[in-house]
């Protein structure tokens, strides 16, 4: 367009004026005209310019911090860099992206390229993001997100699906990326996407049963342990799918079950949880290998998955004295957030032995209450939020076009 071409041609006059870029950035004529907070001042060709002189200068990225900057900072390296390198992702771009607004944009301008396996920055770059934020950060983000596109994904998993069943087409390099990002579809509080993405997951996993381990093992050092537990029971899905497949348990089963139990068995596990579905199903595979001579193991170390016997992944740290007596002093009803009625009279409870001698629920309560807070979970003022859709969101209200059940985030 005529506004592109006149932003283009001042941004390369800029530049040619300019051999020290710093210097053009601490300018007051590029503070008021391109970056400035005085919107009265700006160029009306501001973004035009902005957006090529990126292009044209891209080691001005790590001099910006503006919003609208760092925005066409991120299309630049996903739209017209070469991806090559990375090297222009400055710790100061990175940073941006804990800006809701930022990381939506990233998002969008990365879409694209997002299962092309021949560039730099394709999915597997946006999941080592996600894997920087806290669970709650990620929620709020990447679920979100997840919510907002739910009709969209539901659409493209079926797509995926399908595709899957015409093997001469697959290009595994691209469909590994494709897992990748649907194993990441597992955090959602929609039910439905859930399902979906656990069904994709397991027939990926009957076609490429070490590439489902590669992707579960990963998926272990994730902070949302729900998309670990779900992969742990897809490898097991696929086990019972497959069990009497020879080319499966020859070649497939002994990596698979030897590389679960140093996981979360060994004497130095990688990745043990509490999460008993995970162990359950780890336990289950590796059972299924003594079984039938396809893994040595010791006497010992067999007795210890028998009993369930592992090393914790961390030492319990109970709740402070401020959180027991906040615990004490609720009232049946009404506990703190997110601690809501039924949960605390009933969901808690039910996980406990009730016939142990040092039996205390609110005590329980306590510790459950505690572990959301150390898990990133902060409270939430959504009184005077406009947004409504975030609110649904976080109510768990149903998607339109979607079935089934949605979950409300805290839970």
């Amino acid at each position: 367009t005529q506004q592109e071409i006149g932003g283009y041609l001042l941004a390369k006059k800029l530049s040619n004026d300019n051999d020290d870029i710093t210097i053009l950035v601490n300018s007051q004529l590029f503070i008021d005209k391109i970056v400035g907070a005085d919107t009265s001042k700006h160029h009306q060709l501001r973004l035009d310019i902005l957006k090529f002189i990126i292009a044209l200068r891209p080691e001005i990225i790590e001099l910006l911090n503006d919003v609208d900057s760092l925005k066409l900072s991120w299309w630049y390296l996903f739209n017209g860099n070469n991806f090559e390198t990375n090297k222009e992702i400055t710790p100061n771009l990175r940073k941006s992206l804990y800006d809701d607004n930022i990381f939506d944009n990233l998002l969008e301008v990365s879409s694209n390229n997002w299962f092309n396996s021949d560039v730099k920055l394709n999915f597997n770059y946006i999941s080592e993001i996600l894997n920087e934020y806290n669970l709650w950060d990620f929620d709020l983000k990447w679920t979100y997100f997840i919510y907002r596109k739910a009709d969209e994904l539901d659409s493209f998993i079926d797509e995926s699906i399908s595709e899957l069943d015409n093997q001469s087409s697959i290009i595994l390099e691209k469909e590994i990326i494709i897992a990748k990002f649907i194993s990441r579809i597992l955090s959602t509080t929609v039910r439905e996407l859930r399902d979906k993405a656990t069904l994709y997951i397991i027939n990926f996993g009957k076609l490429y049963p070490l590439e489902l381990l590669e992707l579960t093992i990963e998926a272990s050092q994730y902070k949302d342990i729900y998309i670990y537990e779900r992969l742990t029971s897809c490898c097991y899905g696929v086990l019972l799918i497959r069990q009497n497949d020879k080319d499966y348990l020859e070649y497939f089963l002994p990596r698979i079950a030897d590389e679960l139990f140093k996981l979360q068995f060994s004497e130095n596990p990688t990745a043990s949880k509490y999460n008993y579905i995970v162990i359950d199903s780890i336990k289950h595979i590796i059972d299924f290998a003594i079984l039938n001579d396809l893994i040595s193991l010791s006497k010992k170390q067999k007795l210890k998955i028998s009993n369930y016997e592992f090393i914790p992944p961390n030492d319990w740290i109970p709740p402070s004295e401020e959180q027991i007596n906040l615990i004490n002093g609720s009232h049946e009803t009404s506990w703190p957030d997110p601690i809501g009625m039924d949960f605390g009279i009933y969901t808690i409870p039910r996980l406990i032995k009730r016939d142990d001698v040092d039996y205390n629920r609110r005590f329980a309560i306590a510790n459950v209450y505690k572990r959301i807070f150390e898990l990133g979970y902060e409270n939430l003022d959504l009184s005077n939020f406009n947004n409504e859709l975030f609110k649904e969101f976080i109510w768990g209200y149903d998607i339109y076009g979607i079935k089934g059940k949605v979950d409300k985030l805290e839970k």
